[in-house]
């Protein structure tokens, strides 16, 4: 959720509420689509995300912030700032970038995942 910008959406509440979340099984959806803009680690820049695998599987993602360091969520409390691989051996050691995603762009992909899994939007139009 935090590393697409969804968390204080009204729209993103409805679909949790719906017990349909852009977690894990949201990662996955959008890694199997190649909905991600995916790049050599090494060409990553500030913002970019930092998708980390155990044994080929999704584990955990973060927002690059530069200098090898990494913004993520860990749980549902807190944010911290990390070094790239200091992380829970849980992760894994494979770390994958991938484009930034701008938020409304997050948000529109999210939606069709969120219609997928069967939640409904009520239309703009009267």
């Amino acid at each position: 959720m935090h590393v697409f910008d969804l968390t204080e959406k009204p729209e993103y509440i409805h679909c949790a509420m719906r017990n349909v979340y852009a977690g894990a099984d949201f990662a996955h959806w959008l890694l199997n689509r190649f909905a991600l803009g995916e790049k050599p680690l090494s060409e990553a820049d500030d913002g970019d995300l930092v998708f980390y695998f155990n044994g080929g599987q999704f584990k955990h993602v973060g927002i690059l912030r530069g200098a090898g360091r990494v913004l993520s969520k860990w749980g549902s409390g807190h944010l911290y700032e990390h070094d790239l691989f200091e992380v829970p051996d849980s992760y894994g050691n494979e770390v994958r970038a991938f484009a930034h995603m701008a938020p409304e762009d997050a948000y529109y992909v999210f939606t069709l995942y969120a219609e997928e899994k069967g939640v409904e939007f009520e239309d703009a139009d009267p």
